[in-house]
């Protein structure tokens, strides 16, 4: 039986970043590689398997869903390899306005990808794609009932469990025979859900590895009940909670004592602000972050360099978002910023990137120290920056 309750807050004193105050801003020149160029869907993934890093996007010109693969070294290709189509989305113009919108996963080297494509009769159909290391072409297979695609994440046996929004927020157990269960009803998701999970090799991103543990869940914001879902695995199904305050474009991870951080940006006061729940208790703490202007992504970061999930600092978060700065004469710049704590409980601000065009998403993931970052800016292109420790 699914529980839903509201998780109230307490409003906390406000700093920048929560705890301390912004020493300086600097520009980064991380390493580049354009993966795309064109009329691109909104949304993009960044994986990273094994033994490559990969990215998920979506064409509008030729109507599909692609994905490339790029090795991980000390250095990113002079040249992305050539992309591969998984699968044509779209066969009658006009394009629907969610095209490409879909949820990605990477388990071991395989890859799977959920997705809403348009049939013949220009019909919603939810589909998932999954590719394995010497398979000659992506298994696609139709989930029902059709709808928005909004998580995946790893089930038990090897199993994936895929969360999707048809009025209802709906998970089901993949491949199985059982019908999908009810976690929320009404629901509407709006913006992107966030995933977490914690292991003794932690993954950041969208990248997560199977678990038998029971602290893999979501968030999602619900737009029929105006707040944002968390949902949690409970050792034999989910349960979802509704947080108070939190917006939907948000971030969230599961901190070493198990309380649940959530990155929000509140598009009304333009102030990022970070919640953590505490564990075992119906409350949040919020804090104020910083503010920003034009936000559309956010996303709130591990420390980097620690070999194990009980050493690492949870008062040591790194948070990355995307902001317009007005530069004056009718000019802006539209930046991709990373917030990481300094000395003293001082915050530095870092730009990663900068152009006079917005950045409809960005997807980014930490590999050790290195901290890549895939950003639709225009292009979609890769960055590769070291995070200082």
């Amino acid at each position: 039986m699914v529980k839903t309750r509201a998780i109230s807050l307490i409003l906390c004193a406000a700093s920048l970043a929560g705890c301390g105050l912004l020493t300086r801003s600097e520009r980064a020149s991380p390493q580049q590689l354009v993966i795309a160029r064109g009329r691109l869907g909104r949304t993009v993934s960044l994986l990273r398997t094994t033994e490559m890093l990969v990215a998920v996007y979506s064409d509008q010109e030729t109507a599909g869903l692609y994905w490339v693969e790029i090795p991980v070294s000390d250095t990113l290709p002079g040249e992305a390899p050539s992309p591969e189509m998984i699968d044509r989305i779209a066969l009658i113009p006009p394009l629907p306005q969610s095209f490409g919108a879909h949820s990605a996963f990477a388990r071991g080297n395989g890859v799977s990808v959920l997705y809403q494509a348009r049939g013949a009769e220009e019909k919603p159909v939810l589909k998932l794609a999954s590719w394995q290391p010497g398979a000659q072409a992506w298994t696609l297979d139709v989930i029902e009932p059709a709808g928005d695609p909004v998580a995946i994440l790893p089930g038990d046996k090897d199993h994936l469990d895929l969360f999707w929004g048809a009025a209802s927020l709906l998970w089901q157990s993949y491949p199985g025979n059982a019908k999908p269960s009810v976690l929320q009803s009404p629901f509407t998701p709006a913006e992107r859900a966030s995933v977490f999970d914690r292991h003794d090799e932690p993954v950041t991103g969208t990248t997560l590895e199977g678990s038998s543990s029971d602290t893999r869940g979501l968030t999602v914001y619900d737009s029929a009940s105006s707040a944002l879902l968390a949902v949690r695995w409970n050792g034999s199904a989910y349960d979802a909670a509704s947080i108070v305050g939190a917006g939907p474009i948000h971030s969230s991870l599961l901190l070493p004592d198990g309380r649940l951080a959530v990155l929000s940006w509140e598009s009304t006061t333009r102030r990022l602000q970070l919640l953590k729940q505490k564990p075992g208790e119906a409350f949040a703490s919020r804090s104020l972050v910083t503010l920003s202007q034009d936000t559309n992504t956010v996303a709130l970061l591990e420390p980097p360099g620690q070999e194990s999930v009980s050493s690492r600092d949870a008062s040591r978060l790194f948070f990355l978002y995307d902001e317009t700065r007005v530069l004056g004469g009718g000019k802006e710049a539209h930046e991709l910023s990373l917030l990481s704590p300094g000395w003293g409980g001082r915050y530095q601000r870092t730009v990663l990137a900068s152009d006079d065009q917005p950045i409809a998403d960005f997807s980014a993931l930490e590999v050790g120290d290195t901290l890549y970052v895939l950003v639709h800016q225009d292009v979609v292109k890769l960055l590769k920056v070291k995070l200082p420790r």
